[in-house]
């Protein structure tokens, strides 16, 4: 019989080995997308990413997670319209960074800069891993 002590180890171990849920429980089959297409992206197959990322999207269209890997996807695809309308109203890092990315690409420079900006604004959040890239990035655009 396990004491209180292991099964609260036990109980951790399980719980930091399963992927976190931020937020609501996922529909099952808009997380059953999810992974096709995040499971499709790291093999880079992007065909099949997109029409996994696509069905996650009419199941649950506003969770961040799938716009996210949407707007990852498109940008993959050189698709950077799709990517950037996949980000809209996102203010995430991430959501940020990507958005950026897609506007520098699309040769949209000075939205590019507001992005970066945005970014090096936020250096308080330590999420922003690289800061020094970002600073040169705006120099360059500015």
């Amino acid at each position: 019989m396990l004491s209180l002590g292991a099964a609260v180890v036990v109980a951790g171990a399980a719980a930091a080995c399963t992927p976190a849920v931020v937020g609501p429980e996922w529909p099952p089959l808009a997380k059953k997308w999810f992974e096709r297409a995040q499971a499709s992206y790291h093999e880079v197959d992007f065909d099949d990413a997109a029409l996994a990322i696509d069905n996650a999207l009419r199941v649950e269209p506003h969770r961040e997670e799938i716009r996210v890997l949407a707007a990852r996807v498109a940008l993959a695809e050189l698709d950077y319209d799709r990517a950037i309308r996949s980000l809209e109203g996102l203010d995430s890092t991430e959501a940020r960074s990507i958005r950026g990315r897609a506007l520098w690409y699309s040769g949209q420079v000075d939205r590019a800069a507001d992005e970066l900006e945005q970014l090096v604004s936020d250096l308080d959040r330590p999420r922003i891993a690289h800061v020094g890239i970002a600073h040169e990035l705006l120099e360059l655009v500015r």
